[in-house]
């Protein structure tokens, strides 16, 4: 079980620097106007909730999956899928938390 654990984070991580590399771009970070610092930071902010995002996926894989999910779980289904599609840091800037 230690190495499916140890390949899931490995994938993990290196999922999130694709992600992370992808989403950046689609989100326009990389548009005329912004300085480096700026693109520095989205992609931060991108890598690190893409990786929180498979931590709560690995969280529910190896601690929660057999046991009875409730609403909790469902809700950490949910950003975990927003998540790892990288589409948690446009919901938080847009939709919630204002800079």
């Amino acid at each position: 079980m230690y190495y499916i654990k140890l390949i899931f984070i490995i994938v993990a991580v290196i999922l999130s620097i694709v992600t992370t590399k992808h989403m950046v771009h689609v989100h326009g970070a990389k548009a005329a106007g912004h300085s480096k610092g700026e693109v520095l930071h989205d992609y931060i902010f991108n890598f690190l909730a893409v990786l929180l995002s498979w931590g709560a996926f690995y969280y529910l894989i190896f601690f929660r999956l057999g046991n009875h999910l409730d609403i909790t779980d469902i809700i950490i289904i949910f950003i975990s899928f927003v998540g790892i599609t990288g589409y948690l840091p446009h919901i938080i800037i847009n939709k919630g938390f204002k800079p």
